[in-house]
Formats: structure tokens, C-alpha cells, sequence
């Protein structure tokens, strides 16, 4: 092999070398910009549906309708990540009152 043929191959190399890890380094950036998120939402089938807010990793659900003395919810997705809680808050929902 003469130096221009060692030196074609090696410049063939560098660049397959360079491509690859340019679509690793980018496919290692698309999954850690996706952050995980928790899937509870609740599908709106009942007559008052339910409500679903995120403080950090506490997801308080509220609202639901009632019948009878049994309060129901509907969700369309439930799945809470590991280490975070859901907390179903069985209070009444308050409404503001104009004075």
C-alpha cells in the first residue's frame, strides 16, 4: 500500500468514525430531553369529573361525582412513577362566594 491509500483509508475511517458518534451523541440527547411524566388523566365520562394537579411528585386528585354516599372517578390513563404518591382528596370542592 502506498501513503495516499493508507491516508484515503484513514480519512474514510475518521469520517464514518465522526458520523456515528454525532447520531450516538444525538440519540443520547433525545432521551434525556423526554422527562418522564405520569399518566393520570381522567377520561371526563362522569357527570363531574375528576381533577388532577402535580405539586413535585404528589398528584392530588379531586372533584369525582358523588352517588349516594360513594364518590366516584374515571380515568382515561393511571400510572404513577415510582416515588411519587397520588393522594385522592375526598374534601368537598370549595366554591368561592360572592359577599
Amino acid at each position: 500500500m502506498t501513503l495516499k491509500n493508507l491516508q484515503s483509508i484513514s480519512n474514510r475511517f475518521l469520517s464514518v468514525t465522526i458520523v456515528s458518534s454525532i447520531r450516538i451523541l444525538l440519540s443520547f440527547d433525545f432521551l434525556s430531553s423526554n422527562p418522564a411524566f405520569s399518566q393520570i388523566v381522567p377520561d371526563n365520562t362522569l357527570a363531574v369529573p375528576s381533577q388532577v394537579t402535580i405539586d413535585g411528585s404528589l398528584h392530588t386528585i379531586e372533584g369525582g361525582t358523588e352517588a349516594g354516599s360513594n364518590l366516584f372517578h374515571s380515568f382515561q390513563d393511571f400510572s404513577v412513577p415510582t416515588g411519587s404518591e397520588a393522594f385522592f382528596n375526598n374534601e368537598p370542592l370549595k366554591t368561592s362566594s360572592l359577599a
